[in-house]
């Protein structure tokens, strides 16, 4: 089939409107969702074995995310490579740009890998409890050392996702979730004569979990008919070429991911300095946040997979209507969640074990302030990731740096070191999402990503 006749027939196929982007969008938002039920579960296990180790996961990890994300984002950006190339009828580079972010997961892995050295002395200078420190260090080593199957799985993953196979990837992602709980049941409370292990058991039945998921997603990419068809093997596995402008593009969408979860990371840091009540608190409301706002990303990631596809086949109108067609799915969305936090908090935080009066309260506030955020930074996602699936990745690097830590993390260290209360944080950290969502969707409206691709 050559190269026009494909566009043609996928512009027939596909028309961008809401129940076409709703069955791409509907798999990478249950597996965004996974992953937060997977953390979610992981912190639900051990706030019934040890809320000092429930703190200690929450805080190592968000951390050790600070220092993955980059590279996760950076070989994510594999799915608008691979979208853009199915887009264009261009089957040989598909297999090919998989490969590009296969070899940047590996170089990665070398990288965080050394953080099973240093994570000791690191948590050594933010910790403020011998306790909270050695379970926070015994967790983000065993995280850093098995990393690389994360970064492998987000490359394999790419080969489905890009092409809109996202139904398969989420059967990957299903595999590697019911593992992963049923692992750390048994390992944190030593279940079937495995002894137990509390959080080291946490991280070890998440990376065994992860790894499994991962050959499985290598067999399915290796197939012969994949081989074939898309050249998942090819001659030619490391082509500098498209690496270089897998960089050029995927880095920004790296450095912009990094930057927002450590001007986070240090927003739970700062928390932790004002009382063991408020770090408990912080630690059950974003856990509970993780389970409405990290599914977000899944609906961001299929705008910028068909915004690609639509790219690919020189079709601009397509691709704003699968943006107009994401605000609806994004509206409905929100509108249910704002409702689950606010009104019908009792819910989620039934699943925790909270006996103190105030801590319920305090918790109950910090969900009001989660639900407000919820809504502009689902604008904000929506429209950065539909600029980003056309090119234009460079821009909310920028307005990250100016904001997440400008117009947020110097205001929150300027409210501690003051002593202002805590609800002066939060307001902060609410109301540096507002000017982030309205400026990228003027950037999008001024249509420069129109004239924009990365193929």
């Amino acid at each position: 089939m050559s190269k026009e006749i494909h566009k043609v027939e996928s512009a027939k196929r596909k028309d961008g409107g809401v129940v076409h982007v709703f069955s791409v969008a509907l798999p990478l938002i249950l597996v965004a969702s996974s992953h937060s039920i997977k953390l979610f579960c992981d912190r639900t296990m051990l706030s019934h074995y040890s809320n000092v180790h429930m703190e200690a996961s929450f805080s190592a990890g968000i951390t050790y995310f600070t220092m993955l994300v980059f590279f996760v984002a950076m070989i994510n950006y594999c799915n608008v490579f691979v979208s853009q190339y199915f887009g264009a009828g261009d089957n040989d580079n598909i297999g090919r740009s998989v490969w590009q972010g296969i070899i940047a997961a590996i170089i990665a892995w070398l990288i965080l890998g050394s953080g099973f050295w240093w994570a000791e002395s690191f948590f050594s200078l933010i910790g403020r409890d011998a306790e909270l420190q050695q379970a926070q260090i015994s967790y983000v080593r065993i995280l850093f050392a098995t990393s690389g199957f994360s970064l492998i799985m987000a490359a394999l993953n790419s080969f489905w996702a890009g092409r809109g196979q996202t139904w398969m990837v989420l059967v990957i992602e299903i595999v590697s979730v019911v593992l992963n709980i049923t692992f750390n049941y048994i390992f944190i409370f030593g279940k079937f004569g495995f002894p137990e292990l509390g959080i080291v058991g946490a991280a070890c039945g998440t990376a065994l979990s992860v790894a499994i998921g991962t050959v499985f997603a290598a067999i399915m990419f290796f197939n012969k008919s994949n081989r074939i068809k898309y050249q998942t093997w090819p001659s030619k596995i490391f082509d500098p070429e498209l690496f270089k402008r897998l960089l050029k593009f995927g880095a920004p969408s790296g450095v912009r991911a990094m930057l927002d979860v450590g001007a986070f990371n240090i927003f739970i840091i700062i928390l932790s300095y004002y009382s063991a009540m408020v770090a408990q608190s912080s630690t059950i409301t974003f856990a509970i946040n993780a389970l409405v706002f990290i599914p977000l990303f899944g609906l961001g990631n299929s705008i910028s997979i068909l915004v690609g596809q639509a790219i690919g086949q020189e079709n601009i109108s397509q691709a704003k209507r699968v943006v107009t067609s994401g605000r609806f799915i994004l509206f409905f969305y929100l509108m249910i969640a704002f409702f689950v936090l606010t009104v019908f908090e009792q819910i989620p935080l039934a699943l925790f074990n909270i006996v103190d009066a105030e801590l319920y309260d305090m918790t109950s506030l910090f969900m009001s302030f989660i639900a407000v955020a919820l809504i502009f930074n689902g604008i904000a996602i929506l429209h950065s990731s539909a600029i980003s699936g056309a090119g234009d990745t460079k821009f909310p690097m920028q307005l990250t740096i100016y904001l997440s830590w400008g117009a947020f993390v110097l205001p929150i260290m300027l409210i501690y070191y003051n002593d202002i209360g805590v609800g002066w944080a939060w307001f902060v950290f609410v109301a540096h999402i507002v000017p982030k969502a309205a400026i990228l969707v003027a950037r999008y409206r001024g249509g420069k990503w129109q004239s924009m691709n990365v193929i």
